[in-house]
């Protein structure tokens, strides 16, 4: 998956999605899940590049762990 496919991806999902300081450092947080600190991924150099595997593992952990919370935060919205 290219770094732009996963950015909208997150925020489809709720996340919101920020550029950190260096280089194409990404993160992400979800304000409808407190206990949730937020996480992070790289998408490298160039334009749109490709995550690499380890990163868009860490983000389905992610995805994963909080599925209970993102769908009702999902279904939240759609009232």
């Amino acid at each position: 998956m290219r770094c732009g496919e996963v950015k909208t991806l997150l925020e489809a999902l709720g996340f919101i999605v920020s550029s950190k300081k260096s280089g194409g450092h990404k993160g992400f947080i979800h304000s409808g899940i407190p206990e949730f600190y937020g996480s992070n991924y790289n998408c490298g150099h160039g334009k749109n590049p490709e995550l690499k595997p380890s990163y868009l593992k860490n983000i389905l952990k992610v995805l994963e762990t909080y599925e209970v919370e993102l769908k009702s935060f999902l279904s939240e919205q759609k009232k």
